[in-house]
């Protein structure tokens, strides 16, 4: 059951400054990595307030970047609800191309949160890290 709970915490933290402004008529719990992770690695106050600030940070600098992510996911969402296969084929691309931006701002906002912690505690995060891609292989 803990594993279970890491995994979903994890997914959380890597979906979350990404995805966690509003979605249309989709909304989602706005996670932060402090909020996820403050027992596990037994953050300090100050450590959550430096994470807060990048995870703010990141999305004010990336934000018309994820608007115009939103604006093709809407796209998406109508193409595939009118089974529209070819806009979703002619779409594919700069869904990929998205995906890898999403990726690159995310692993360069976790770079950044990981050089907040202490050894211990950033030992700890590879660990649980290394536990959640161990499962998600295993699916």
């Amino acid at each position: 059951m803990k594993k279970w709970i890491t995994a979903v915490a994890l997914a959380t933290l890597v979906a979350t400054p990404i995805f966690a402004q509003e979605h249309g008529e989709h909304r989602r719990p706005m996670l932060s990595f402090s909020t996820v992770f403050a027992a596990q690695l037994s953050l300090t106050d100050a450590q959550k307030t430096q994470i807060d600030a990048i995870e703010k940070r990141s999305r004010e600098d990336n934000a018309s970047f994820f608007e115009s992510a939103r604006n093709l996911m809407e796209q998406v969402r109508t193409a595939r609800e009118a089974n529209d296969t070819a806009k979703l084929d002619a779409l594919k691309p700069q869904m990929d191309a998205n995906h890898e931006q999403m990726k690159k701002i995310h692993d360069a906002s976790l770079a950044k949160i990981v050089a907040v912690l202490t050894a211990d505690q950033r030992a700890k995060f590879e660990k649980i890290k290394a536990e959640h891609d161990a499962q998600k292989k295993d699916h």
